[in-house]
């Protein structure tokens, strides 16, 4: 970005020069006018639209991604407009790394944007400073050989979303010792690619649709995430030469969503037994998502202050639940604060809870909680009230 800050020195050098010599008293007026409106343009655009960091991983792994291509022959899309399909995703995969010496180069923001963008219709040179944001995974890199297999968690995005949208914390988890495998859910998902280099945009009209439609929805989710399970049981089970390949330990499987994502993770939660445990994070009531439902493993339900989205629905769920429960609740947080939308740009970022310590308490929980449930570790954070001002924290 020094670029433009240079720009902006020497256009208002030539600015002021040229209007210290007006042919008119209105002409100076006009030209001094421009020179202010194109300068706060200039010096805004970094503000509103900065080359950000994202924040590095706690654990001590180094952090790999890769990516997966699942085509279900035995069910058809639900989609309006494209039930003679197979139903087919991609998956986004971060995992513990060994990335010591590697040349693979780490993911960059572009990398990530650059299809949404380009089905959005924005030009490329709009976005090209994305090039300059690293991610802290590093592509098709070695997994880990810390361990001979490592527990599962599933990444379940909003609606819209994008297996990409929360990218501090699946790092995080990665580089505590998780596979995060992340779908994203075609024809909602913002733009994956396949393999065969089609681009699959968000179908127009969904977030049309009313509620017993998006019910069904989430049922046809649920079942992917079981289809999804299955397909990894397959791979780890063979003896391919996949990166992931008999790495995974599907026997501790856990489950975490955000929003319509959260909701699904609730469900999953109860529809399948190879899942665990599970976390959702400002979730709001669908499905079967009632003061009377009932979680009968362990689960997280984080919320926050900022958008308080069916909260008597999650105390009801959060009160019957017959296993380890907790509810936190973020308090200055919004429903974009479990994403990277406010590390994009203060435009989408709460006014009240610093953006990196918003990431660092859910990753704080996230890790607690699954370190505890999936892998039996004992941890002072989910047994204390609370370690911090901003969250409030209950357990059942």
């Amino acid at each position: 970005m020094v670029p433009l800050y240079i720009l902006s020195i020497w256009v208002l050098v030539q600015s002021l020069r040229r209007a210290s010599k007006p042919s008119s008293k209105w002409l100076y007026i006009r030209r001094r006018k421009l020179t202010v409106l194109l300068l706060a343009f200039i010096l805004a655009f970094p503000i509103l639209l900065p080359v950000f960091s994202f924040p590095a991983p706690g654990g001590p792994l180094k952090v790999g991604v890769t990516k997966l291509h699942l085509v279900n022959q035995k069910k058809k899309e639900i989609i309006p407009g494209h039930e003679d399909k197979q139903r087919e995703m991609m998956l986004s995969v971060w995992y513990p790394a060994d990335a010591a010496g590697t040349e693979n180069r780490p993911w960059t923001f572009f990398d990530i944007m650059h299809q949404i963008m380009r089905a959005d219709g924005f030009p490329t040179f709009s976005y090209q400073y994305f090039k300059y944001i690293d991610t802290h995974s590093i592509e098709n890199v070695e997994i880990a050989k810390a361990s001979a297999k490592y527990p599962v968690i599933l990444f379940l995005h909003g609606f819209p979303g994008m297996s990409t949208q929360s990218i501090p914390l699946v790092e995080e988890l990665a580089s505590q010792g998780y596979v995060v495998v992340a779908p994203d859910f075609t024809h909602v998902s913002a733009a994956p690619e396949f393999p065969d280099g089609r681009v699959v945009t968000m179908e127009k009209g969904l977030l049309e649709l009313q509620k017993p439609q998006l019910n069904q929805i989430l049922k046809y989710w649920v079942q992917d995430i079981s289809f999804i399970i299955d397909e990894l049981e397959q791979m780890n089970l063979s003896k391919s030469n996949h990166i992931l390949a008999g790495k995974l330990d599907l026997n501790q499987v856990g489950v975490l969503g955000h929003s319509f994502g959260g909701s699904t993770a609730m469900h999953a939660l109860l529809a399948d037994d190879r899942v665990a445990a599970g976390m959702s994070m400002d979730a709001p009531a669908y499905g079967d998502m009632s003061q009377d439902m009932v979680l009968t493993k362990p689960f997280l339900i984080m919320d926050a202050s900022e958008s308080d989205w069916d909260m008597d629905v999650k105390r009801g769920i959060f009160k019957n639940m017959t296993a380890e429960g907790y509810m936190v609740m973020l308090d200055g947080a919004d429903h974009d604060s479990f994403t990277n939308y406010p590390l994009e740009s203060p435009l989408f970022a709460s006014l009240f809870i610093n953006k990196y310590h918003a990431h660092q308490l859910i990753n704080e929980y996230a890790v607690a909680f699954f370190d505890r449930h999936l892998l039996g570790k004992d941890g002072d954070l989910l047994d204390q009230a609370s370690h911090d001002p901003k969250v409030s924290f209950q357990t059942n």
